[in-house]
């Protein structure tokens, strides 16, 4: 499945990913926050992404060089 993520910047000076947000497809909940911090794009296959809203667990199993690309497997 796909997942639709909204990287939050430090700021306009260092426009680095600090915290990761998603529309989470088990509680529904848009731009929940995420258990990831830093750039998703330097996530590794196997790596877990989880709701901290629900707490439901998704599986990084595909990567591409678009965050939008990324395929995942939910866990809980």
């Amino acid at each position: 499945m796909k997942l639709t993520i909204y990287p939050e910047i430090c700021c306009e000076v260092c426009n680095e990913v600090i915290h990761n947000h998603v529309d989470c497809p088990v509680c529904k909940y848009k731009y929940a926050g995420t258990s990831e911090y830093g750039d998703i794009l330097y996530m590794d296959i196997g790596e877990i992404l989880e709701c901290e809203v629900c707490k439901a667990k998704f599986k990084l199993i595909s990567k591409d060089k678009f965050i939008s690309e990324f395929e995942w497997e939910q866990l809980t």
